[in-house]
């Protein structure tokens, strides 16, 4: 467990959860969190874990992620309040939501529980009601409350927008545009043959790719302000047969070497469908004509 602040005196109030991709659902509950911990001069602290609990208690049915570990935590530290990560261990996989409460009693001074609207914990914790809940906690000195829903918005609900190419609905789900990142790394440079140069991330594994296609995005290398670019999705068909899943960016106007660079991607709208091309001319000038799109398409604006 890693824990950024000492205990406090007055105790603390926490809500756990995975909260992958810290969409507004998580934003909402952390506010209802702050709000609580106000009203009885606690300290609020989000409580997560290093990992996926079903890479742990169910490997074949972990989802495809929409945040990496580290992203989650950034996003989280952005709300301002602590979090808390627990390695989630088969350790703790085994504990009964009795045990898990003693834990945070014991580890982190937590006298007040908010559950997320559709969350349970502990290994018996599917068999159990919110009042079943709230007595096991009375028992071990943890306030048990259930927090209100933000209804329409969870993390399998982005996904599945996401798999549809839907980066509209799904910048409005999570609170800002979806994005990816990663280190650009070597291609085939075919790109740059037909004189549109792409710079090539993997994100990490696990985590969800949006459908194939071509975007309009926005784009920022380093710590640079963001550029308007062009991603492709795809198997890139025009010159591979059997190629592997590539996210390719085009920034028009960028000049520069680009390996090794880190590179973050904001999906801004769906263009079109990935096309396999009759030649590298056709696929040239359907790029020149994606580009001339990209100039209609403003940034989204999101708005909490």
């Amino acid at each position: 467990m890693i824990c950024e602040k000492n205990r406090k005196p007055n105790g603390r109030a926490a809500t756990i959860g995975t909260f992958d991709g810290v969409h507004r659902g998580h934003l909402d509950v952390i506010g209802q969190l702050e709000r609580r911990a106000s009203e009885e001069g606690l300290e609020p602290v989000v409580v997560t874990f290093d990992r996926h609990p079903l890479e742990v208690v169910a490997p074949e049915r972990v989802p495809s992620l929409l945040t990496t570990a580290a992203e989650r935590l950034h996003l989280l530290g952005a709300t301002g309040v602590e979090a808390s990560v627990y390695s989630f261990t088969r350790e703790l996989m085994g504990l009964t939501a009795r045990e898990w409460l003693a834990r945070l009693r014991r580890d982190l001074g937590v006298t007040l529980l908010l559950m997320g609207h559709d969350h349970t914990f502990g290994c018996d914790g599917k068999q159990l009601t919110l009042t079943d809940f709230q007595r096991i906690g009375a028992e071990e000195g943890v306030r048990v409350e259930r927090a209100t829903a933000l209804p329409g918005v969870s993390s399998s609900r982005i996904r599945a927008l996401l798999a549809e190419g839907n980066v509209e609905e799904a910048a409005l789900l999570l609170g800002r545009p979806f994005s990816r990142e990663g280190e650009v790394v070597h291609g085939r440079a075919i790109g740059r043959t037909i004189h549109f140069p792409t710079a090539n991330i993997l994100p990490a594994p696990g985590l969800l790719t949006p459908r194939a296609g071509v975007y309009a995005a926005s784009a920022r290398v380093d710590a640079d302000l963001p550029r308007p670019a062009l991603v492709n999705i795809g198997r890139r068909p025009t010159v591979e047969s059997n190629g592997h899943i590539t996210i390719e960016t085009h920034i028009p106007g960028f000049s520069g070497d680009l390996y090794g660079r880190h590179l973050c991607i904001e999906f801004q709208r769906f263009i079109r469908e990935e096309v396999k091309f009759d030649s590298l001319d056709s696929l040239s000038t359907q790029i020149a004509r994606d580009l001339e799109s990209l100039k209609n398409f403003a940034p989204l604006q999101i708005f909490y």
